[in-house]
């Protein structure tokens, strides 16, 4: 994740030198980067420089709903803003954590993303900033929290007793409260980059 930081007058997670030339390329971190809530300063400049996943619906200010990514990494990547072997390194970085986590499982995951970082509406566009005007369900309105003061108890509970007290059902909920944000973050830049290659 990169940081609000600035670094020789240039923000952290629009830095060439730090993102591509020293994490990616001296280090050979083969993972995908992602941006903290409101450190992303640019859009194309961005994605160029190394960052492979903004933070949903994130802008320049909070809840401002004017995403630098979303539907205007589409556009930068129709009018070739953005190079297409970029987008493929994101989305190569991004779909590989997706398998790693096994999210691929329908047996384990609901089938994508619960939530809309593009609108608070129950039924919206499937593919915001493509052609496609296809709707459907994109918010369930799912309370993430549900479950967390069993958690809470247990966890507690075993650092007071040093003995574990999970059970299967609830650690199943802890693995859930733990990566859900990771996760569904995942699942929103799976669903966007899909969205665009099918284009």
């Amino acid at each position: 994740m990169c940081s609000y930081n600035q670094v020789n007058n240039s923000y952290a997670c629009g830095n060439s030198k730090l993102l591509s030339g020293i994490l990616k390329d001296e280090l050979g971190f083969q993972g995908f980067v992602q941006s903290d809530w409101l450190a992303q300063r640019s859009g194309v400049g961005s994605a160029l420089a190394g960052l492979d996943m903004s933070m949903p619906g994130d802008g320049l200010k909070w809840t401002d709903g004017k995403s630098l990514w979303g539907a205007q990494l589409t556009k930068a990547v129709l009018n070739s803003s953005l190079p297409m072997e970029r987008l493929n390194d994101m989305t190569t970085r991004i779909v590989a954590a997706w398998y790693q986590l096994g999210q691929d499982n329908r047996t384990v995951w609901d089938g994508g993303p619960n939530f809309s970082s593009w609108t608070n509406d129950e039924v919206g566009l499937l593919h915001p900033g493509s052609d496609d005007k296809s709707t459907g369900i994109v918010n369930k309105f799912v309370n993430p929290q549900e479950g967390h003061d069993s958690i809470v108890r247990d966890v507690a509970a075993e650092a007071a007793t040093d003995r574990p007290r999970r059970t299967e059902a609830n650690t199943e909920l802890a693995f859930s409260a733990r990566t859900h944000a990771q996760i569904r973050t995942v699942q929103i830049a799976v669903q966007t980059a899909a969205a665009t290659s099918e284009l």
